[in-house]
């Protein structure tokens, strides 16, 4: 019983694990997204701060760094939408399969514990009457 219960509760707190690792890496592949939407807006409207960057092979101009970043945000997009889904996907499967099942299975496991019980608790008392007996007749003779 105990290592059917063990092996229910690994199966459930897994499933959860999962789901929350999912919806870590779908929050920060979101900052990574507002992050370089932030950068690119900067270099569209101008800012002064951002006109020109130096990269491996030397300096940008705004137009290049504009079109990197527009690069990279559509690749951050992408990411984030994939993420999205991939925790979606955990979450409906946590929810609509895996609960539902280590729910079935641990009331299984209580009501075969049960049944157990009960029938140990019946061999006590048919063992606890006989002893009576045996004590009764013993005490006639």
């Amino acid at each position: 019983m105990e290592r059917g219960r063990k092996h229910w509760k690994g199966i459930g707190t897994s499933a959860e694990k999962k789901v929350q690792d999912a919806e870590a890496h779908m929050e920060k592949a979101k900052a990574k997204y507002d992050s370089l939407a932030e950068d690119y807006d900067r270099v569209r409207t101008g800012d002064k701060s951002t006109g020109r960057s130096f990269g491996l092979k030397g300096m940008k101009s705004g137009a290049q760094l504009e079109e990197d970043l527009k690069r990279k945000l559509d690749a951050a997009d992408t990411d984030y939408a994939s993420r999205v889904q991939a925790a979606q996907a955990q979450r409906q499967d946590l929810e609509n399969q895996t609960r539902p099942e280590t729910v079935k299975k641990l009331q299984e496991l209580i009501s075969e514990c049960d049944s157990a019980l009960t029938l140990q608790l019946q061999k006590y008392g048919e063992y606890t009457r006989w002893i009576l007996m045996q004590q009764i007749a013993n005490a006639g003779v």
